[in-house]
């Protein structure tokens, strides 16, 4: 435990593998899940996003009682309701949004991922930081990458707040060449916003989709 507790971040995959061991193990040997909880939660309060690249799916499902693949809360013991609850709180909203708009290097995918379950956990913590994303700041990053398969990772971060999508469709407007089948699915609004700019549709290519 000691080990654990005094772990870099860069340790994180193991612990959080270790953490998975230890939660079906009886209960003298709680404490070493516990710690590793710790630990994986200090981590994400002091950098979210590189914290959460280093815990995979499985490790979510046994830790915290949600399933990935389902999108939905699996384990609903009183236990699990209060890590979920620490796995909120850990989050640092202002931390969180900051890297959100200044991302360049990171994968949107896993991003959006981990906003998924923020909101699942905690739907206010989830606007807390949507609405704390410098949109002008994070549009200056987005140029060049929509119309590729980044567009409907960086959409899906802002799933649940639709204004906010509106409005980063709006802040890119020169940077975006059609209205493609992402900005269809997640903001039609922001797709008749761009029709009347004078941006074409290709159903055609679409049209399996």
């Amino acid at each position: 435990m000691l080990k654990i507790e005094n772990a870099a971040v860069e340790c994180l995959y193991s612990i959080a593998n270790i953490a998975a061991i230890f939660s079906f193990r009886d209960k003298s040997l709680i404490g070493i899940r516990d710690t590793c909880i710790n630990k994986i939660l200090f981590h994400l309060h002091q950098n979210p996003i590189e914290t959460w690249q280093q815990i995979d799916e499985n490790t979510i499902f046994l830790l915290f009682g949600y399933d990935t693949f389902s999108n939905g809360l699996v384990k609903k013991s009183q236990y699990y309701k209060q890590i979920r609850l620490k796995f909120a709180e850990a989050i640092d909203a202002s931390i969180l949004a900051s890297q959100i708009s200044s991302n360049v290097l990171y994968n949107w995918q896993s991003i959006a991922e981990l906003l998924e379950i923020i909101y699942s956990f905690d739907k206010n913590k989830y606007f807390q930081i949507i609405n704390k994303v410098e949109l002008d700041k994070l549009s200056k990053h987005l140029q060049g990458l929509w119309g590729t398969e980044q567009e409907f990772e960086f959409l899906h971060v802002f799933y649940y707040d639709s204004k906010v999508i509106k409005k980063l469709i709006t802040l890119c407007e020169a940077d975006i060449k059609q209205i493609t089948s992402s900005i269809l699915f997640f903001s039609t609004d922001g797709a008749i916003y761009l029709h009347k700019q004078g941006r074409e549709f290709n159903i055609e290519y679409y049209r399996n989709e």
